[in-house]
């Protein structure tokens, strides 16, 4: 038995739906698709009320559908009431319409819109474009006069710019708009009162701005108690900072900022093991931040934990992350387990993003020696007493380098330095011992 288009079609949805339901589930912590897609069934840190059938994101569907594509509404929703039994749905414009109309329906449910706290809905017009051409075409098709077009379209753009003229007429009135856009949702528009209250600031009007912050703070309590633990930690006040970040967490655990602050302030008191407990928590919290995962690299790089350190530090890369001594501490994991290439290009990665960080000019220049590339060597090595004329290692280095080159005077004049500047006392009884031989070889 032959199946027909319009029995087959039923299924093929339903198989179209189940792959994308499918591919939401298997990919739903992979940090490029949740940058993307929204989330499935569980939200983000950052919007943890966020997900694919939420009532916060449904409600921005419906808002940008009714304000920016009415005409398509007004027109299609009209058509097919009164004129049901005519449409053709299997006439090519008509299908080729349908299937536009729900295709960007289903971007517009799949994909993140990022609207920020003021709900720029107009950043997903073009949406509407499939059922608005839709409309039109089926009006001017069933409906004789054409002048009753002409009227509903300038009808629809009529209300659709009639309210944005009004609302941004003036500045009080934009003020007006923002502030029951944030009333929507209380929790995704908290930033939105802090940027309120900064505006206020740049305005001059203080009374404003105080009324706004105190809100926000009566509101959002936690965010009170974590800068006074930013300020703390400044100032190095670091028992202080531990005890408002915890009441901060107590207030609400999902603050990834203050687990993240809690952690370094750990670090910073030489508490590593604290510091790897929560780190390791935040993982589980909020595994597609960056910041996370380079805390906890960075805590176990501290331990001496370097397999799970690099696995941890590439991840934070891998999410956008990544300073100079992050690529620095890769670089040396690498090199520890003999894996020059990878180290290098590690190395030089850090170096891009400074290039005066003398660490890593000491570390590939320990990389070129070890290989008996001297000039390469050389070169890494004096950068490095160039950024950091103290760094004591890097003019050990450049002593041995220039004696294995015969440079037997200059070899002298770099271990003076690292005598002047190293602290190490079994290496300087080294080098005192190597200062008497060349010395003694050139009398």
């Amino acid at each position: 038995m032959v199946l027909s288009f319009k029995r087959f079609f039923p299924y093929l949805i339903i198989l179209v739906l189940l792959f994308i339901l499918s591919v939401f589930y298997v990919w739903r912590w992979n940090p490029l698709f949740l940058e993307i897609f929204v989330p499935l069934l569980k939200g983000r840190s950052d919007a943890p009320g966020l997900t694919l059938l939420s009532f916060p994101h449904l409600l921005d569907i419906l808002n940008e559908h009714l304000l920016l594509s009415q005409a398509g509404v007004v027109l299609f929703l009209g058509i097919a009431i009164f004129y049901k039994k005519r449409i053709g749905f299997k006439q090519p414009i008509i299908f080729f319409l349908i299937i536009v109309s729900i295709t960007q329906l289903l971007y517009h449910l799949l994909v993140d819109p990022k609207l920020g706290a003021g709900r720029d809905w107009d950043l997903f017009s073009s949406v509407g474009l499939g059922f608005t051409l839709l409309g039109v075409y089926l009006f001017i098709r069933f409906v004789q006069s054409k002048r009753y077009l002409s009227i509903v379209l300038i009808f629809a753009a009529f209300i659709s710019t009639l309210p944005w003229f009004l609302l941004n007429a003036s500045s009080e009135k934009g003020i007006d708009r923002f502030k029951n856009l944030l009333d929507l949702d209380l929790k995704r528009g908290r930033l939105g009162r802090m940027w309120l209250a900064r505006y206020y600031y740049q305005q001059n009007r203080f009374i404003e701005a105080k009324d706004m912050q105190a809100e926000f703070f009566k509101m959002f309590p936690e965010d009170s108690l974590t800068l006074e633990a930013e300020t703390c930690i400044e100032v190095g006040e670091f028992d202080r900072a531990i005890e408002l970040l915890k009441k901060a967490l107590a207030i609400n655990p999902r603050l990834t900022g203050a687990y993240s602050d809690l952690g370094r302030v750990y670090l910073r008191q030489g508490k590593v093991d604290e510091a790897l407990e929560i780190f390791q928590e935040l993982t589980r919290v909020a595994p597609l931040i960056a910041e996370v995962h380079l805390n906890l690299g960075d805590a176990l790089f501290k331990k001496g934990r370097f397999v799970e350190a690099l696995k941890e530090l590439k991840k934070g890369t891998k999410l956008g992350g990544g300073s100079a001594e992050v690529y620095n501490n890769i670089a040396y994991i690498h090199s520890r387990f003999g894996e020059a290439e990878e180290a290098i290009k590690a190395y030089k990665k850090a170096l891009k993003i400074d290039p005066g960080f003398y660490y890593s000019h000491s570390g590939l220049g320990q990389i070129y020696l070890d290989k008996y590339l001297l000039d390469e060597a050389l070169v890494e090595f004096d950068q490095a007493v160039r950024s950091k004329p103290d760094y004591a290692p890097a003019h050990y280095n450049l002593g041995f380098v220039y004696s294995r080159k015969g440079l037997k005077e200059k070899a002298l004049e770099e271990f003076e330095l690292f005598l002047k500047y190293s602290s190490d006392e079994t290496k300087k009884e080294e080098v005192k011992g190597w200062i008497s031989k060349i010395r003694s070889q050139n009398p």
